[in-house]
């Protein structure tokens, strides 16, 4: 039982964008006494004209945090610029409407990829682009070639993400949308992330953490705090994940952002599992997955049970250790099999090409502590293969490790030595001491430069007392 890996998923979070826009002065009057949803309903219940009635639905969609809810806000935006522009046929208001249209569009686009609808979102993305390019609407494009690059993303099509990640930050840069350009460079260090470059993608973070600080982007900041976290996490170096897991909690409890919530006590359920604290890890592990049922996201509701598998492999593992009756760790197993099983039957329905990599691999590793090593190897070599299509070096490492002990076990020396060297290979490239000198060197850089901020903003208020 020595050297045993625990395979959980943690949440790496890409940043998805909606395109919504600013209320007018009519609405900004009406909202200061009220609450901002209520205020906009009463606007909306009075209002005369359909741009208007576009207006205020586009920020309810914005206001409201509830998918459930805003979606509803959302279809009705989608059918009255559709209905307005049958009448507006070559009308100078034909643009404002295609604009309300194409954010509708990438909108429910959104809602398809959070059902794990890859066809659907893309197919939405797709429409709402195709209006923006015809309309010159510059944010709009950025927005939509960064949400498709994020389906790209999800599916392990690296090479595609990053085409279209990157053609969003050059056209955010071009617009000088500093959110966009936030956005777009958190899921470029996404993608370093996957890839094993951890520098870059900590440095490329903190550029963006920067920017979502400086115009107050709750979302953007629990996000990067949220990935910040899981490279401290794969690191090992669980006290600072646990204390940047904890910030992006909080912010998403503060924003009712329940889709943030879930993933941040999940990927904190895995720091308590790997200190061995079990009560812990499974009250955080079914927290998340209880909130990812009630939002259905398909994606978190997979992970969930995933980890779950693992800990249940866990409890099996000590039950063997502590020499408990053999039907207790059949019991544990079985259970850990059908989480395994389940999570993997998910992942191939929304073909989440990363975590079907976990499932091949978490499901090997029940077989083989089973000793149903010939049944342990085909899934085994089916994760390593799909690991290396999508060139992920925490994926080909813990495939690689496991596919060691199997071959060690049929006696079969070349093989599991080149097993053996390639997971050395790819735990070296991704932790080793150059790269934890790196982080640990970011980090200083990011906590030094936001005190010199401070103090220069202290300096520049008393500057101008004294001036007065």
């Amino acid at each position: 039982m020595k050297n045993k890996r625990l395979y959980f998923i943690f949440w790496i979070t890409c940043f998805v964008q909606t395109v919504m826009y600013a209320q007018n002065k009519e609405i900004s009057k009406t909202t200061e006494a009220l609450s901002e949803i209520d205020s906009l309903k009463i606007v909306l219940k009075n209002a005369k004209h359909d741009t208007t009635r576009c207006n205020i639905l586009s920020a309810m969609v914005e206001a409201e945090s509830d998918v459930k809810v805003w979606s509803v806000y959302n279809e009705q935006l989608k059918t009255i610029a559709e209905k307005a522009l049958l009448l507006q046929s070559g009308n100078e208001l034909n643009n404002k409407y295609l604009k309300y249209l194409s954010s509708a569009l990438n909108n429910t686009g959104y809602m398809y990829d959070v059902k794990a609808n890859i066809p659907k979102a893309l197919e939405y993305y797709g429409k709402s682009l195709k209006i923006q390019k015809q309309i010159n609407d510059k944010t709009g494009i950025a927005t939509s070639l960064n949400n498709i690059g994020m389906v790209y993303d999800h599916q392990g099509e690296v090479a595609k993400a990053l085409e279209y990640y990157n053609k969003s930050l050059i056209m955010y840069k071009e617009t000088r949308n500093r959110q966009g350009v936030a956005i777009s460079s958190g899921n470029i260090a996404l993608i370093y992330m996957k890839q094993g470059d951890i520098p870059n993608a900590l440095q490329t973070y903190h550029q963006s953490l920067k920017v979502f600080e400086q115009i107050n982007n709750t979302f953007g900041i629990a996000t990067c705090f949220n990935n910040i976290a899981n490279i401290y996490h794969n690191q090992k170096d669980f006290d600072n994940a646990l204390q940047y897991y904890n910030k992006s909690l909080n912010i998403c409890e503060k924003t009712n952002d329940k889709n943030g919530i879930a993933r941040a006590i999940n990927s904190m359920g895995g720091i308590y599992h790997l200190r061995n604290n079990i009560p812990m890890a499974m009250e955080y592990y079914q927290k998340s997955l209880k909130i990812q049922e009630e939002i259905k996201n398909k994606r978190g509701i997979a992970n969930s049970f995933n980890n779950l598998g693992s800990l249940y492999r866990t409890l099996a593992e000590q039950a063997i250790k502590e020499k408990r009756p053999a039907v207790v760790p059949d019991s544990l197993f079985n259970k850990a099999f059908k989480y395994f099983t389940e999570s993997l039957k998910i992942k191939k329905e929304i073909n989440d090409k990363p975590g079907i990599t976990y499932s091949y691999n978490s499901i090997s590793s029940i077989l083989f502590e089973q000793g149903k090593t010939e049944q342990a190897l085909p899934y085994s070599l089916q994760s390593l293969s799909l690991a290396g299509e999508l060139g992920f070096p925490e994926n080909i490492k813990n495939a690689s490790e496991l596919l060691f002990r199997i071959y060690k076990k049929q006696n079969k020396p070349a093989e599991a030595l080149r097993m053996h060297e390639l997971y050395i290979q790819m735990r070296d490239s991704i932790s080793n001491a150059e790269t934890r000198k790196a982080i640990t060197k970011q980090q200083f850089k990011y906590e030094y430069e936001k005190k010199e901020l401070v103090l220069k903003t202290e300096q520049e208020k008393k500057d101008i007392i004294h001036a007065d």
